[in-house]
């Protein structure tokens, strides 16, 4: 079986009376290679994603990155010792996203913000701090574990609990909180307010209900231009396709 290879570099014409100038000489079996090796970290990244999410649930659940001054560093050490954890272990944490440019350990091993960790603080506008504890919850988590179920029309949420989205939140306010914490920070507080005017005509409703139960129960009538992919699995829980519904 014949090779095929390919030159790559400067090459000059012989015919021409020039040289034959330096060249690499790669197979084609080689270039795959090198593709393969690239395409094969990139897709291992993807396959671990579920890792990095529970990561971020887990600095996001010890309030980690309200311990860390907006603007300057502070030791693991002392972090650790604030959250009743052994330090080690949250190093490690922390080491892991720092490869994704979430917070930065300095020398000394302190650890610092960066932009994107600055996004898990409680105190800022907008923040995913709940985001990042309500996707990786018991209940969305579990319902992942069931995505099976939508290609035969089942909902996973009802394979992993034997109930609907909603009706789980109601039976776990915690989560529901979280739930309604997370929408209440959406950048465009569609949600915050639905649930505030909630909360003025149904003062009954308590606090961790009026999102949950009334995005359900109003989600339909949201007008279309309002409406968009994170209304549809927020709102929706008929669309089988989505694990949390």
């Amino acid at each position: 079986m014949r090779r095929r290879i390919f030159l790559t570099g400067p090459i000059a014409n012989e015919r021409s009376g020039g040289l034959l100038r330096s060249f690499k000489i790669r197979s084609v079996e080689q270039l795959m290679t090198q593709s393969s090796e690239a395409d094969r970290d990139e897709l291992d990244l993807l396959l671990r994603g579920f890792q990095v999410s529970r990561i971020l649930r887990l600095v996001a659940d010890f309030g980690i990155a309200d311990l860390i001054p907006q603007n300057c560093s502070i030791s693991v050490s002392e972090v650790a010792a604030a959250c009743a954890i052994s330090p080690e272990p949250l190093l490690r944490v922390l080491r892991v996203l720092t490869a994704f440019n979430v917070f930065r350990i300095e020398k000394d091993r302190l650890v610092s913000h960066t932009a994107r960790s600055r996004l898990l603080r409680t105190d800022i506008p907008n923040s995913m701090h709940h985001a990042a504890r309500f996707w990786t919850g018991r209940g969305s988590w579990a319902a992942w574990g069931e995505l099976d179920a939508a290609m035969t029309g089942g909902t996973p949420h009802e394979a992993a609990w034997n109930i609907s989205r909603f009706d789980y939140l109601r039976q776990h306010p915690d989560e529901a909180r979280v739930f309604d914490a997370m929408m209440a920070n959406i950048p465009n507080d569609r949600h915050a307010s639905l649930a505030e005017d909630t909360g003025r005509r149904e003062p009954h409703r308590q606090a961790p209900e009026r999102g949950v139960l009334l995005l359900h129960e109003r989600g339909d009538a949201l007008p279309p231009h309002q409406a968009d992919a994170a209304d549809v699995r927020a709102v929706v829980p008929r669309l089988s396709c989505c694990p949390d519904s």
